[in-house]
């Protein structure tokens, strides 16, 4: 992959079963960083990322 479109949950959530495997961000460059907090509609605080690979192939 060239990009990554992540989402972060700020919660930890230890009966979790399923990760996402680890990232090593010095190979991404974070394009946007969108942080929202929790409200009436979302339980927690969450981030939206955006990323580019460094060394993407053109």
């Amino acid at each position: 992959a060239d990009r990554l479109y992540l989402t972060r949950i700020h919660h930890s959530f230890p009966d979790a079963d399923t990760f996402f495997p680890e990232i090593d961000f010095n190979l991404w460059e974070i394009i946007t960083i969108e942080r929202h907090q929790a409200d009436e509609t979302h339980r927690y605080d969450y981030t939206f990322l955006n990323c580019l690979k460094k060394y993407a192939e053109k």
